[in-house]
């Protein structure tokens, strides 16, 4: 399933200038997209005979982390702009975020189960992690944030007015740029890599220590006695490019996980082949779909959900395990857990574990099936995993495949996703009845 975690960007709230750790009296201003990412050009190599500045060490902050320009935090929030806490305490930062999922359901809101809370952790060796909803990844180190010690070795690029604020501009050949208030080592913009960027609404000096303990991304906990896999066959959904069968290493869903991640990837933009596109035409003024804050784009075209197919799977091992995030093909995974099928609820919008132990009735589920070895590739029938341990999977049988302008019709958003909160009861119907309609793909 892909899960994205983009919000596009609008206006700061001015309610937070006045915030204590401001910027030596200067008001934290409203940043437009402009101020996001400082171009190239922008950044000259100065005259090279300022002394480099020395941000403190140890800080915390509050502000926006974008991505080409753009407010990050969640596609599945409403937030036009979520507000990000950051921590660095020597070699060891934090950065993280919680917003409400605008896709859960309505008796969810309020509870805290509505709430996505995601962080970033960089330990002093050097070593990352992904935090969701108390699921932890280890992940490749590459943000490196929000550690200032590049600029050991920064130049200087003269001065620029950065929304009404005088700054400092530093930057080094590797993609840091950083905006200083001028005459301080406060720090207001900050791009961190040629694509991340950091605007800070608050900066204070000094912070507590991180505390984290990575043995639960390392080994992540299984369900225990407390849950278990169905004992009977199971039926699962995916869709995916054409002619690729295997589900090997990938991700699928029950029939309402998949109708929640269909409704919530339509209404983010993702779009499909020529032939396939996900996502209908734009909403009429009197569509019942509902206007959604944040605006949303058709997206670039792939081919990765041409069609849509059904398939009936036995668990040959009933514990369950951490859910890994699997994208493209080949499959690319986020999570260590390669011995047990994962499970969560779609868009982790379940306790404990984001559904991984829960019935999850409401929202429907998710399951990561680990990569096997498999001799047969046109039945995927897997029998042993990549660590040579029996398979705790086996396909039963490939149901049908369709095609997915098939399943989707016109406009399956609006048709089918108007309330866009979970159970998303309409749009899992309309996929029922599309697999009984639809004529089967005949396959070679």
């Amino acid at each position: 399933m892909v899960f994205c975690i983009i919000l596009l960007l609008w206006l700061v709230s001015s309610c937070l200038g006045g915030h204590t750790g401001g910027f030596d009296g200067h008001a934290v201003p409203s940043v437009s997209p402009a101020a996001f990412m400082f171009p190239a050009r922008v950044l000259g190599r100065g005259d090279g005979r300022r002394a480099r500045p020395s941000v403190p060490v140890d800080f915390t902050g509050r502000g926006l982390l974008s991505m080409d320009g753009e407010s990050t935090g969640g596609s599945f929030s409403d937030e036009m702009f979520p507000i990000w806490n950051v921590t660095q305490r020597g070699p060891t930062g934090r950065l993280s975020v919680s917003v409400s999922n605008a896709y859960a359901p309505l008796r969810f809101v309020g509870t805290g189960k509505d709430l996505v809370n995601l962080s970033t952790v960089v330990l002093g060796d050097a070593r990352e992690f992904q935090v969701l909803n108390s699921l932890c990844y280890p992940q490749e180190s590459f943000w490196k944030f929000p550690s200032f010690d590049w600029l050991s070795e920064a130049t200087y690029g003269g001065t620029a007015d950065v929304e009404g604020v005088p700054c400092d501009l530093w930057s080094d050949d590797r993609g840091h740029r950083l905006a200083l208030v001028s005459g301080t080592t406060r720090p207001l913009v900050y791009n961190f890599s040629l694509v991340y960027s950091f605007t800070f609404l608050t900066f204070d000096d000094g912070a507590d220590d991180v505390h984290f303990d990575a043995k639960t991304c390392d080994d992540p906990p299984t369900c225990g006695d407390d849950f278990a896999l169905p004992s009977d066959d199971v039926d699962v959904y995916v869709f995916h490019p054409a002619n690729v069968l295997n589900v090997s290493g990938q991700d699928v869903a029950d029939l309402l996980g998949e109708a929640a991640f269909l409704c919530e990837s339509l209404d983010n933009g993702v779009v499909v082949g020529p032939l396939s596109p996900l996502v209908g035409p734009p909403a009429s003024p009197a569509s019942p779909v509902k206007k959604k804050k944040k605006k949303t784009t058709r997206g670039e075209e792939t081919k990765d959900y041409e069609w849509f197919s059904k398939w009936r799977i036995a668990f040959r091992n009933r514990t369950v395990g951490q859910y890994q995030n699997c994208n493209g093909y080949p499959p690319s995974c986020l999570g260590v857990n390669t011995g047990l099928v994962g499970r969560e609820a779609s868009l982790a919008m379940g306790e404990p574990l984001a559904g991984q132990c829960g019935e999850n009735r409401l929202t429907g589920s998710w399951y990561s099936l680990p990569a096997c070895d498999d001799d047969d590739d046109d039945d995927a029938d897997a029998r042993t995993s990549a660590k040579k341990t029996p398979c705790p999977w086996t396909v039963v049988e490939r149901v049908k495949t369709i095609n997915g302008t098939c399943a989707l019709g016109d406009d399956f958003l609006a048709d089918h996703c108007a309330n866009l909160r979970a159970p998303f009861l309409d749009a899992a119907l309309a996929l029922r009845r599309a697999f009984e309609t639809c004529p089967p793909i005949p396959i070679i």
